[in-house]
């Protein structure tokens, strides 16, 4: 399977369109499911308790598609505009 983006950089509002092309795959894909995350690091002498995960991953925008004899099929994910960029701090990684 080839995966294919429109761009390679995105920013909060984005749309990104995804190209998924099974023309060559030699086991047909029956379904796919694409999630859009975000996911945030904290660092360790910033953490609440102790043994708090270093990271957290939220999950914004799921999409499902069946795709069963299909050569190739494309989507669309917006970067949801209410997420909080990527940042760096003294108390971020």
């Amino acid at each position: 399977m080839k995966v294919s983006l429109n761009k390679t950089n995105f920013k909060i509002g984005d749309k990104i369109v995804v190209i998924l092309d099974f023309s060559e795959s030699e086991i047909p894909c029956i379904e796919f499911k694409a999630t859009l995350q975000s996911e945030e690091i904290i660092a360790e002498e910033c953490r609440k308790k102790a043994g708090q995960s270093l990271a957290s991953v939220h999950s914004h925008t799921e999409l499902k598609e069946y795709t069963l004899y299909k050569k190739k099929t494309d989507f669309t994910l917006q970067i949801p505009v209410h997420i909080t960029p990527t940042f760096v701090s003294d108390i971020s990684k």
